[in-house]
């Protein structure tokens, strides 16, 4: 009789997790294993699987396992081959269930996105500051202009600004003038950049070369590029060349320097390795010097394309019909300071713009480097 019943309970209770699983709306029953001794030894019984759905942690909780049912009296020890009566039901080694798998706390996903938020400012404390910078400059100003009264031809207020840049946004006057100065920098920077790479790569290879051309190179920065421009526009014209030569002269010197210095602090170990090795000219310059002399290289080319844009604007300011220059000589004519603000903003804009997109192609072209550090640490 007690054998009879010990096999009539669990098919009775796996009837009724049958029916209760064709019932509608009825998703999870889990009453835990139905353990019952025969001759052989301990079993225990998994009459009740459990449907592998989204909510999955639930069905192990307390009150389940309040819900146990057992078929004998006495202490059962299970078997691990309980699968073996029922097929897919999971093998019981006689413990306790595992802990339910706790589902994640808003609070924990709360506290995540602010651990990520701290590192993003920890790695951008630039980024991070700038819109409580600008905010504070903003209130400054209309602070400074109201209190002191300024006219706007003296010292226009942030709106009166901001209403001049939509206006000349819309007649596109703004974006005409932006294009021609992005136009000759873009120019300027091409053919500064190229000479100086070229030049400062052969200084840095060559010390008699670099004895010899030096002393003029010299003395070449040491006329401001003020007083040459003027001699550029009577000998080339108002036109884009005379503005273009100005941006190569204005950021020629800086790459030659980092160039020169990058080349020479490449490792000669390293070189002479190279060579032992048969390496071409070629080889020896992709694999060994031009990665070993970026991070100087970088560094003056990050400050020649700031000079770059002060070099088109100088041009500008001699001689142009168009440029952002342009706009701020004609704005002190008509005294139109607005104007003026809204060119000097633009010059600042497209000078960011320029140096953040450098530290970009640096950071991606310098991966390398960074994986080294790590690895360091």
């Amino acid at each position: 009789m007690g054998s009879a019943s010990a096999c009539a309970v669990p098919a009775l209770f796996g009837y009724l997790q049958w029916l209760l699983r064709a019932t509608p709306g009825v998703r999870y029953m889990y009453p835990g294993p139905f353990c019952y001794e025969d001759a052989r030894a301990s079993r225990c019984l998994w009459p009740f699987s459990v449907r592998r759905e989204s909510s999955r942690a639930v069905y192990r909780t307390r009150s389940a396992r309040l819900l146990r049912v057992p078929c004998f009296s006495g202490q059962s020890r299970t078997m691990k081959d309980s699968s073996i009566l029922f097929p897919g039901a999971p093998a019981d080694d006689g413990t306790e269930p595992a802990p339910p798998q706790e589902i994640e706390q808003p609070a924990a996903q709360t506290r995540r996105k602010a651990g990520r938020v701290r590192d993003w400012i920890a790695r951008h404390p630039a980024l991070a500051a700038f819109p409580f910078v600008l905010s504070a400059a903003l209130l400054l100003w209309e602070a400074l202009v109201r209190w002191q009264e300024y006219p706007a031809f003296i010292l226009p207020g942030p709106r009166n600004v901001l209403r001049k840049a939509l206006a000349m946004a819309v007649d596109g006057s703004l974006l005409r003038h932006a294009q021609a100065t992005v136009i000759e920098i873009g120019a300027g920077l091409l053919i500064g950049l190229t000479l100086a790479f070229l030049l400062g790569y052969w200084l840095g290879r060559s010390r008699t070369l670099d004895r010899i051309l030096s002393p003029y190179l010299v003395a070449s920065q040491t006329i401001p590029v003020v007083a040459i421009a003027p001699l550029l526009v009577i000998w080339f014209g108002s036109g884009l060349l005379s503005k273009v030569l100005v941006t190569t002269i204005m950021v020629f010197f800086p790459t030659l320097v980092s160039t020169v210095v990058g080349i020479r602090n490449v490792d000669p170990d390293l070189r002479e390795l190279m060579r032992s090795l048969r390496a071409s000219r070629r080889q020896l310059f992709l694999k060994l010097e031009l990665p070993g002399a970026l991070p100087v290289i970088f560094s003056g080319l990050k400050l020649s394309v700031i000079l770059a844009v002060v070099g088109a604007i100088v041009g500008e300011f001699v001689g142009a019909d168009q440029g952002l220059g342009f706009l701020i000589n004609l704005g002190r004519g008509v005294l139109d300071t607005p104007m003026i603000f809204v060119a000097v903003l633009m010059i600042v804009l497209l000078a960011q713009a320029m140096y953040w997109s450098v530290t970009l192609l640096e950071s991606y072209l310098l991966r390398w480097k960074q994986l080294d550090l790590k690895d360091g640490d």
